[in-house]
């Protein structure tokens, strides 16, 4: 009598789950890619703010210098700045988002009354980032 013995494999079937190289590497990328936007738009947002801070200051110090020009008839002169507008018409000159004083000049070029100038970020004038007061109604 032959003993037909059947002798079954032991080992199982191990199945791993987790993910592979190739869906790490897109996640990693998705990532990146999101950190990236919000680290631009972060950083960004304060140079916003100082350049909105500016455009306000300005509008401030236009609003002296019409209440001055109403009262005294002209407004301050380039050399006398605009220092006369204190404290009658503004506590205390303000200073553009970068804590720089703002350049100011009456009669300004182009026959314009007057003029206040920010260096913007860069603090050099006559570069494309400055904010001149005329230029407030077309931005």
């Amino acid at each position: 009598m032959h003993n037909n013995v059947h002798i079954q494999s032991t080992h199982a079937s191990h199945h791993v789950a987790g993910f592979s190289l190739m869906e790490m590497l897109v996640v990693m990328l998705i990532i990146g890619l999101m950190t990236s936007a919000v680290a631009y738009n972060f950083l960004g947002a304060g140079e916003r703010a100082r350049g909105r801070a500016t455009k306000t200051a300005i509008s401030q110090i236009e609003q002296a210098l019409q209440d001055y020009q109403f009262t005294v008839g002209s407004f301050p002169t380039t050399a006398t700045g605009l220092a006369p507008l204190v404290p009658s018409y503004l506590k205390k000159v303000p200073l553009d988002g970068w804590k720089r004083p703002f350049a100011y000049s009456s009669p300004a070029a182009g026959g314009l009354p007057y003029e206040i100038l920010s260096m913007g970020p860069d603090g050099q004038t006559g570069t494309e980032d400055d904010i001149i007061s005329w230029r407030l109604d077309e931005e």
